[in-house]
């Protein structure tokens, strides 16, 4: 059975009496389950027996608050509603769901097997002699339901045996026609013509085609063949002349066609098999003005030159020098410059004053551009929210103002909020605001940057067991956002990751709790508010946990995920842009338990790269895939072994290319960055401590500012704070810098 949630049971027999009675039954099972849900918290539980692992019959139920103090279910069958009504004597499954705010309920993973034998320790007593094997029925037990065709062979002489009672043997039916109706002994096996109902033969019930000499032609009129008079087909004194277009006429006819039998525009281009020779045109009154709408005396060489027009809405070759005495004007808006100069030399009388009609100075001031200057050397930390327990489920993105954006979980209120920073590290003018606050709210948030330069958050409702997703309706998500439910079948939405396709619409990969299912969801729009399509890409074994995705530059989504059931590092490349069919399931890394904490982005070269967590090893370690789709070539590289480290990582390329990581150091409770030594993390790689103030690190989401530095968000777990650290530096060292 694929299932992640791990149960047991054990038999409580409480007996009202001995041991021997019949009356004597099960009052409690003790029962436990492992679940996903949130805890310390209280939820109502709905508790039944089925009869069937799918479907099937309840034969018991009871409803009861429950308040989980760990992640294991663990509670009595039988002590709200007893199971003395119960007959354990049958197979019975045991089904748990939890009821939401609405009212409604939600499965929590599948049915589970009762595997006991209760029965077994004593047995009913036998007041009637039951023995099993062969018996038999007397005359009178046997109804007319009870008989049929397998029941009897049709040859028996069932009332010289008895069995027919006061019916005479030729009111015994036998079967003999193929569509099942029984006929008397005396009918015969044909069927007659009184036998077919009027109108009961037919087109289809003919097997055609049917030959001339089954048709009798007398009294057949001509006139009903075609529609055309008889007299056309007589063969008196002519022949027929046949014409390709299938007409018959007769042999006065001429074969040519006058101009009277050609309508009026029938002869159209198409008809016409060209070209046709200058031999056959007469240009006596062909007009040289129609030629172009140019007067033909343009077309004259006499005592003048021409001039060339060139089509520039085309790519055409234009040898020579050309002189424009009026503006080229391109209507290009995005994609390919519409002015590329392909010159190896220096173009000396380019005017840089032209550019936008600013001088070169004017030009640093206007695109916010400075001169060359030496990067703040020390990394700044900053507290950015201390309300309470608030930072967990941290993803961070940078607005189109060049300012820093983090979503966030408030486990103080159950929210989800979004801090907008007032500058580029974070450390001042900071705005909160509380996005969502319907229930327990905003865990496993991730945030992105839409087409329209507005952020949106996919994120997990815990209550519901419901995918959500905010559009922001400002930079700062301070007012009318939108809210949606993109998948509330059953517990869904967990480990939620978020990017924008090449059509401008978010893709969203999820874990499907309730079924163990890797899950994605292409919206239908920009804020994901209708047309949504939903997509299991995988379902072999409990998969989908820990997801990350990113947008390959061949515009078709990739996600890293682990499996939980292989232990294993898994990546889909997705076959279309809204992974609804031609997916690729690869297994990257398989020795030991390996996969968790994944966090996947692209390359410079367009190939993919992976963090993620060696739980066997304790240790950080990266892919780099050999392709588009890591189906080939990977290399695999530990980048951190001193003690537990790995966890929480979030991975980002700087301008340079190299890849930079972040990610939690268990066994000192800080935050750490790794800096690649080159894109495939092999070598030259450097570590440093970030944060070493407390138990902080965790949660950790990495990004590259506008000047080129890494920023990451985290949470403080010694103060319960949302914390932001901004690098000094490309290599995040605490005060270093070049000379």
């Amino acid at each position: 059975m694929k299932s992640r949630f791990f149960f047991t049971f054990f038999l409580t027999l409480l007996l009202m009496a001995s041991i021997a009675s019949a009356e004597n039954a099960i009052k409690q099972l003790y029962f436990t389950k492992k679940t996903s849900l949130n805890y310390p918290a209280t939820y109502t539980f709905r508790l039944s027996l089925w009869d069937s692992e799918t479907e099937g019959n309840e034969a018991w139920s009871e409803e009861k608050p429950m308040r989980l103090s760990g992640a294991t279910l663990k509670t009595y069958l039988g002590d709200v509603i007893s199971l003395e009504a119960v007959d354990f004597s049958e197979q019975y499954w045991v089904q748990v769901e939890r009821r939401k705010g609405d009212g409604t309920y939600v499965l929590i993973g599948e049915r589970d097997m009762l595997e006991m034998v209760p029965y077994a320790l004593w047995s009913a007593t036998s007041s009637e002699s039951v023995i099993p094997g062969s018996h038999t029925h007397s005359a009178d037990e046997i109804t007319s339901d009870t008989l049929d065709d397998t029941r009897f062979s049709a040859y028996s002489d069932l009332s010289s045996e008895g069995y027919l009672d006061d019916n005479a043997n030729s009111d015994l039916l036998t079967r003999v026609q193929a569509d099942g109706r029984y006929v008397n002994e005396g009918q015969s096996d044909s069927v007659s013509s009184a036998m077919i109902q009027t109108g009961a033969v037919t087109d289809s019930k003919i097997t055609g085609p049917i030959s001339s000499s089954k048709i009798d032609g007398t009294g057949l009129n001509a006139d009903t063949l075609d529609g055309t008079d008889s007299s056309g087909f007589a063969l008196t004194d002519h022949t027929h002349d046949i014409y390709a277009d299938g007409r018959y006429v007769n042999e006065d006819q001429s074969d040519s066609i006058s101009s009277a039998m050609i309508q009026t525009g029938a002869v159209t281009d198409s008809k016409i098999t060209g070209p046709i020779s200058s031999s056959k045109i007469d240009g006596i009154d062909l007009n040289a003005d129609t030629l172009d709408g140019i007067d033909s005396t343009g077309y004259a060489l006499t005592d003048h030159t021409h001039d060339i027009y060139v089509d520039l809405s085309t790519n055409q070759a234009v040898g020579g020098t050309k002189t424009f005495s009026d503006s080229v004007v391109s209507t290009v808006v995005t994609g390919t410059p519409p002015l590329q100069v392909a010159s190896s030399t220096m173009v000396t009388n380019l005017n840089s004053e032209m550019v936008g009609g600013y001088a070169v100075a004017d030009l640093d001031a206007r695109y916010g551009q400075k001169p060359p200057a030496q990067n703040s050397r020390a990394n700044t930390v900053t507290s950015v929210d201390s309300g309470g327990f608030v930072g967990l489920y941290t993803s961070i993105a940078i607005g189109s103002d060049g300012l820093p954006i983090i979503s966030y979980y408030d486990a103080t209120n159950f929210d989800l909020k979004v801090a907008k920073c007032g500058n580029p590290s974070c450390s001042s003018g900071n705005t909160m605001t509380t996005v969502d606050s319907g229930g327990q709210v905003g865990t496993y948030t991730s945030i992105l940057m839409g087409t329209d330069e507005l952020p949106i958050i996919s994120y997990y409702d815990p209550t519901n067991g419901d995918l959500k997703v905010v559009k922001c309706g400002h930079a700062s998500c301070s007012g009318s956002n939108t809210i949606t439910t993109i998948d509330s079948a059953g517990d869904v939405g967990a480990y939620s990751s978020l990017t924008v396709g090449l059509d401008g619409l978010p893709v969203i990969s999820y874990y499907d709790f309730g079924n163990g299912n890797l899950k994605v969801v292409k919206c239908g729009n920009p804020s994901c508010t209708a047309a949504n399509t939903i997509t299991t890409l995988d379902s072999t074994g409990d998969v989908g946990l820990h997801t990350s995705i990113a947008l390959g530059t061949d515009g078709l989504p990739i996600i890293s995920y682990y499996d939980l059931t292989g232990a294993n590092l898994k990546v889909v490349k997705c076959g279309n842009p809204s992974c609804s069919s031609g997916n690729t399931v690869t297994a990257l890394d398989s020795t030991g338990d390996v996969g968790s904490y994944t966090s996947i982005t692209i390359g410079t070269d367009s190939f993919p790269l992976i963090s993620y967590y060696d739980t066997t090893n304790a240790n950080l370690k990266v892919v780099k895939c050999g392709n588009a789709a890591c189906s080939a070539g990977n290399t695999i590289t530990a980048l951190d072994s001193t003690g537990d480290v790995g966890s929480y990582t979030s991975m980002s390329v700087s301008l340079d290319g190299f890849p930079v990581i972040s990610y939690y150091d268990g066994t000192n409770f800080d935050l750490k960055i790794v800096r690649c030594g080159n894109t495939a993390c092999t070598s030259g790689n450097t570590v440093a401590t970030v944060d070493s103030g407390g138990f902080a690190g965790t949660y950790t989401s990495i990004t590259i500012g506008t000047d080129g530095l890494p920023i990451v968000s985290f949470y403080d777990g010694s103060n319960g704070d949302l914390k932001v650290a901004k690098c000094g530096n490309t290599f995040c060292l605490n005060n270093w810098g070049r000379r």
